[in-house]
């Protein structure tokens, strides 16, 4: 499966007036002295050395980019160091009493303050964490979180000291390349366009492209930055790599991100515990590495903190989403069936493969995990834990099923010149009524926006008769 990505020469200077911007925010809060000239790559002069941060207020107004890494020719009055990374690690753990639990039942103290204070970070970097932390504070956090689960599943790895080191820093900079996403690429509240969702992705190679500036860095933590999207079953970004080719770091980091986010957007609010994550891995666990998922749950397993699969109210709250989500899949799926039937010419193309791989993939999942009518009826006798289970593989059908939507885009995008007029309306027409069943689907989950990883029903005529 190809994706939507295309690689770019050194993004980090294409997209370095979005950093700029950045620093323009933290620079009202604290001084940013420049400690060499800065020039733009068309060769005029922006700022002086030893001037403080002033983009001039012309540049402010355009795209800008520049000869150099930006982060390489500033000092900031003050930077965050690895005791104070160690010390905001400390205090996100006690804010939350059962990540403090897995902490100490996994006696990995004296191994965290160890990989914060034994490696010395160079200055960029530390200036790019600083800047991260007061200007995207909410993804900041979520690295912190990260470079600490990642070192809890490297050492259930057994990962040697240096190893273990190394996935510490891959989890605290993966998302450095968001930095120089468009904010409005970061927004989640509503549904990306493809056109964000493209730049959204391009944050894992200029995160890989930024860090690989870095000698001291080893090659495996960039690899992970670039592929802590990648999933082995082919669905993730930017390369869509086979899972033989996929290194660990990314798989750690990949499970450590899902992991977050679905506590903090899918459970926020419902004081459940890590572990309830697990039935949603465990239903996405064809996209993860075995060796990884069963190191995350032999961690999350040694806390004393367990599931209370007697919450009645949990219960019906959950089988009563399934029955309300369920008939919104039913309609979603002959909108992916008919993508295999028809033979269209605008089909043979990488975005067309690209479809219909997809759409194999969602067919494979829905028999794989056996939802039928036959499952719903019987649901409300369900335990917790298999609502849970139920739920969660509903949930990624729906990601896969906001995936397919982002392909048809694409396909309708790059079809231009070789479909006929009637076709390319005919396929504008069934797209926009597959999006508004599928943000029709994602309002029971109380948000309209792409999954964690990762939105009225149409026409009683299908898609088959609109499109073919």
């Amino acid at each position: 499966m190809h994706s939507l990505f295309v690689p770019q020469p050194d993004l980090e200077l294409i997209h370095s007036d979005i950093y700029c911007r950045h620093l323009d925010t933290l620079n009202r809060q604290q001084p940013i002295i420049v400690n060499e000239d800065i020039y733009a790559d068309s060769g005029s002069l922006l700022m002086t050395a030893g001037s403080r941060w002033n983009l001039p207020a012309a540049d402010k107004r355009r795209p800008i980019r520049l000869d150099a890494p930006i982060s390489h020719q500033i000092n900031l009055d003050y930077c965050l160091t690895e005791s104070d990374i160690y010390r905001l690690i400390q205090e996100h753990l006690n804010g939350n009493p059962e990540l403090l639990e897995i902490h100490q039942q996994n006696r990995f103290e004296p191994i965290l303050l160890q990989l914060c204070c034994n490696r010395l970070l160079p200055n960029p970097l530390r200036v790019h964490l600083t800047v991260m932390q007061h200007c995207l504070p909410k993804i900041f956090e979520h690295s912190l979180f990260c470079a600490w689960a990642s070192c809890l599943i490297g050492r259930q790895l057994m990962l040697l000291p240096e190893r273990l080191s190394d996935v510490f820093l891959c989890g605290l900079f993966h998302d450095i390349g968001l930095l120089y996403v468009p904010p409005e690429a970061l927004d989640s509240s509503e549904p990306r366009s493809l056109t964000l969702w493209q730049q959204f992705q391009n944050h894992a190679e200029i995160g890989a492209q930024t860090l690989g500036r870095f000698d001291c860095l080893s090659q495996e933590i960039i690899t992970g930055v670039r592929e802590h999207h990648e999933r082995i079953d082919r669905t993730g970004y930017p390369t869509r790599k086979v899972a033989e080719e996929l290194g660990l770091f990314g798989q750690i980091v990949s499970a450590t991100d899902i992991l977050h986010k679905i506590k903090t957007r899918k459970l926020a609010g419902k004081h459940q515990p890590l572990t309830t994550c697990l039935p949603h891995l465990k239903s996405n666990q064809a996209a993860y590495s075995d060796v990884v998922y069963h190191a995350v749950f032999c961690v999350l397993a040694k806390a004393e903190i367990k599931l209370n699969s007697s919450d009645e109210s949990e219960s019906t709250q959950l089988h009563c989403r399934l029955q309300q989500v369920y008939p919104w899949l039913l309609k979603l799926t002959p909108y992916v069936i008919q993508v295999q039937s028809a033979e269209f010419h605008y089909l043979d193309s990488n975005e067309g493969r690209a479809v219909i791989e997809l759409s194999h993939e969602i067919q494979n999942t829905f028999r794989h995990i056996g939802l039928d009518a036959l499952v719903f009826q019987d649901a409300e006798d369900c335990s917790a834990d298999a609502l849970r289970q139920l739920d969660s593989a509903m949930y990624k059908l729906l990601a896969l099923l906001k995936r397919f939507e982002w392909s048809l885009e694409r396909l309708l995008t790059v079809s231009a010149l070789v479909m006929n007029k009637s076709s390319r309306k005919n396929l504008a027409t069934s797209l926009s009524d597959y999006q508004q069943i599928l943000q029709g689907a994602w309002s029971h989950y109380g948000l309209q926006r792409e999954p964690v990883e990762i939105d009225p029903p149409g026409s009683d005529t299908g898609p088959i008769d609109k499109i073919a």
